[in-house]
């Protein structure tokens, strides 16, 4: 009986090994897949973002014509006409469009420098540094003299506080008054 069991089982083998020669997993003549990949879009991520400010009630700011974040390696992220979102009572703003990213050097002017705070000022005093030393700065000069003559800004108080201007025109409406 062995060496008919042993028989059986190497035929079995050779029946199985044939059947699943011929199985196929694709290729002419297969069965065609019933249900199709769902392959995510990049635009989900988007809509998420956006309806998470709108839960933080964010409202546009508009008139944004050009912002500047600076980064660390020294380069600005230059975005112009912005969409610009924020919520003062949730401290969270939102700033989105397209933008370059530019030298510092390329940028520097008496407008820009107007515009920056205390952190930035530290990596512009550098790079002005160096950039008289290279004598590239002659053009800003120029520039900084006219925008220096504009009669834009408020005028300098001359010889007086406004406390003291402010007295004799009080007096002067009191003596008015009594008489």
């Amino acid at each position: 009986m062995e060496d008919g069991g042993v028989k059986t089982n190497t035929e079995k083998l050779a029946k199985l090994e044939k059947m699943a020669a011929m199985a196929r997993t694709g290729g002419k003549g297969t069965v065609r897949r019933k249900k199709k990949a769902v392959h995510k879009a990049a635009p989900t991520d988007d809509k998420k973002v956006q309806s998470t400010l709108k839960k933080l009630g964010l409202s546009p700011i508009p008139n944004c014509e050009e912002a500047h974040l600076f980064r660390e390696d020294g380069k600005v992220m230059v975005f112009s006409n912005p969409k610009l979102l924020g919520s003062i009572s949730a401290n969270t703003f939102s700033l989105a469009g397209n933008h370059e990213v530019k030298e510092v050097a390329d940028l520097v002017s008496p407008e820009l420098l107007s515009q920056l705070s205390g952190g930035n000022m530290q990596q512009l005093q550098e790079l002005m540094a160096k950039l008289q030393a290279e004598g590239s700065l002659s053009g800003l000069r120029d520039s900084e003299g006219a925008a220096a003559g504009d009669d834009e800004g408020v005028p300098d108080l001359v010889g007086e506080s406004f406390d003291q201007a402010e007295k004799p025109a009080e007096t002067e409406a009191a003596t008015a008054a009594a008489e």
